[in-house]
Parts: C-alpha cells; sequence; structure tokens
C-alpha cells in the first residue's frame, strides 16, 4: 500500500529579500558568517535510548565540527513528542533545533490542542526509515502469513511510541488493510516499547530497523517484514510485505529538522549548510549504517516541498482509520 510514495517533483522557491536593493552579497553573508557564536542544541522529543536519540548522538559531533562550537543533544520527551518540539519556540535566535519526524505530522490532526506546524520553519530532511515488523524470538509466527492468520483469530498488541506516532499510524494502516485485528499499546519512546515486547508483554513492534537490530542480532527478536516495495543492502536479509504478498509501503519521516519560525532566516540557512557538509562526511555515513540509515539529504526547501505533497495524504489516512481528534 503506498501512502506516500511517489512524491510530486520538488519545486524550487524563489527568495526576493536575498536580491533586495542596496544589498550586497557580503553583507547579506555577514549575519550567517557570526553564527554561531556559542554552543547550540540538537532537541531529541523522545526518551534515551531510541531511535531518534541514538542517530542524533552518532552526527551531532560531526555538526560540531562544522559550526566549531560545542553542541548538545537534550532529551525532551512526552506527550507524543509535542514537549520538545514546543521547547524550541521559546528560542527565537535559533540556537536550537529540533530533530522531528512523522509523529509531529500526525500530531496536527491526532491531538488536542493540535501541534502547529505552521510556528515552525524546516531546516533539512537527514534521512527517513522504513519500519519493520517484529515480534519476539520465541513466538510462533515466522511468517507474514503466520501473523496476518493469528491477528485475525484474536487481538495481537502492538507496542508503539504514543497515540499518533508513526509507529502508531502504520500499524493502524497495516491492519485496516490486511484486515489483522490489533490492540495498540502506548509507550514513552521505541526503548520502553522494545522492552516490553523482549518481555512478552505486547505481541509485535513496526519500528524502523535501528530501534530492534541490537535484539535481532542477539537472537531476542525476530523480523517479519520491511516496508519496501525492494529491500535496500541495509534491509535485504529481511523479506518485503510485497514479496510476502502484502502490498505494503510506508515510513517514518525520522530524521526532519526545525527550528522556530521567528528564527531569523540567515540563521536557518547556516544551519542547513552546516548539516548538508556534515552529511557528505563517509565516515559519518558508514557509522549511520551500523544503526540502518541511509542518508538521504534534503533542504529546508525541498523538504517544505514535501510536506505540502505529504500533509493532506496524512490527513486523509488519519480521518480514514478514524484517528482524527474531535473537540
Amino acid at each position: 500500500m503506498r501512502f506516500f510514495s511517489n512524491l510530486a517533483a520538488t519545486t524550487a522557491m524563489f527568495c526576493s529579500s536575498l536580491f533586495m536593493a542596496g544589498a550586497s552579497p557580503v553583507a547579506s553573508a555577514a549575519p550567517e558568517a557570526s553564527f554561531p557564536d556559542r554552543e547550540v542544541m540538537l532537541v531529541v522529543t523522545w526518551a534515551p535510548g531510541g531511535r531518534t536519540d541514538a542517530a542524533t548522538r552518532i552526527w551531532a559531533p560531526y555538526l560540531a565540527k562544522e559550526f566549531d562550537v560545542p553542541v548538545v543533544v537534550e532529551n525532551k520527551p512526552g506527550a507524543g513528542g509535542i514537549i520538545g518540539a514546543r521547547s524550541l519556540l521559546r528560542d527565537k535566535k535559533g540556537y536550537s533545533v529540533g530533530v522531528l519526524s512523522t509523529s509531529h505530522l500526525i500530531s496536527q490532526w491526532a491531538r488536542i490542542p493540535a501541534f502547529e506546524l505552521e510556528k515552525y520553519q524546516p531546516v533539512a530532511l537527514l534521512y527517513s526509515s522504513p519500519v519493520v515488523l517484529t515480534v519476539n524470538a520465541s513466538s510462533d509466527i515466522k511468517t507474514l502469513d503466520d501473523f496476518i492468520k493469528a491477528a485475525k483469530e484474536k487481538p495481537l498488541t502492538f507496542g508503539h511510541a504514543g497515540h499518533g506516532s508513526g509507529d502508531h499510524i502504520s500499524t493502524a494502516a497495516f491492519a485496516e488493510m490486511t484486515g489483522a485485528k490489533v490492540r495498540h499499546v502506548p509507550y514513552e519512546g521505541d526503548a520502553s516499547a522494545v522492552t516490553a515486547l523482549l518481555n512478552e508483554e505486547i505481541d509485535a513492534v513496526m519500528m524502523p530497523l535501528i530501534a530492534v537490530s541490537q535484539q535481532i542480532e542477539a537472537g531476542k527478536l525476530r523480523p517479519i517484514a520491511v516496508s519496501q516495495m525492494k529491500a535496500d543492502d541495509l534491509h535485504k536479509n529481511i523479506p518485503t510485505f510485497a514479496e510476502q504478498g502484502v502490498d505494503f509501503e510506508d515510513g517514518d519521516l525520522a530524521g526532519a529538522v526545525f527550528i522556530s519560525a521567528e528564527a531569523p532566516k540567515e540563521v536557518v540557512k547556516a544551519w542547513e549548510n552546516a548539516l548538508a557538509k556534515a552529511f557528505q562526511d563517509e565516515t559519518l555515513k558508514e557509522q549511520l549504517s551500523k544503526f540502518f540509515i541511509v542518508p538521504d539529504f534534503k533542504d529546508s526547501q525541498e523538504l517544505e516541498a514535501m510536506l505540502a505533497n505529504w500533509n493532506p495524504r496524512y490527513e486523509a489516512l488519519i480521518d480514514r482509520l478514524g484517528l482524527k481528534a474531535t473537540k
């Protein structure tokens, strides 16, 4: 099922303010050159130990190298990632950015009060991730067919990172498509849900591979299917949903970087440029590959175009699944 594939072509945005009369290139570049003059902060909106936290702590030192100032990673979990995101709004100078995800987009419609995306501006998309349906290694479920049959006989419990999270929506979409009966169990982040699966408190999770890879390699969890039409090199050992007869393709906008809408444009550009350079580093790419992450850098304009394309699709899906919040 291809909810978010075949994205519309990115439309370039022309910023006339860069060419204001009398403003020379040197003058317009000066504010950017002076930023940052002190430490900057990366806000992870989830609890420590989850996939976003792990990935951010890998690339933070590479950003510090580009900025030549300390980069602090701070976890601010709660309310499905909303508490950390809202903390960014207090920093109007732009020294703090947040690593947001599909969950925040979904919260525009699935939460009261709604997440106000218009109060933020996109900086860059660093990567996105397919999801992997995973069960405990002791489970009798070995294949996707086994899973669907079991879930039609009785509801299976799915752990996820909170109501309206990307994991929640992926699971709900899969259940709608296959007729599987599921019961959603929210946790405060991926790590807690994975721990519950290890303890056999729930039946399954559907998360990017970074959240479950170590436990899979240790033989404690079993991957059932990955949500790619054709598995890439990092997921080649996991059968796809499509290979097992279910045309399900979904993923998490896991590495989207946002900043307060009130931050100066030249500061946003400084973040964008530094991140672009950091994610060209081959050593960083190699480190991220160990967490099954392939960088897919998109600048602020490309991310903005993606959001314009994705937002109506997410809203329609949430409405169809009955997850839209009502006052």
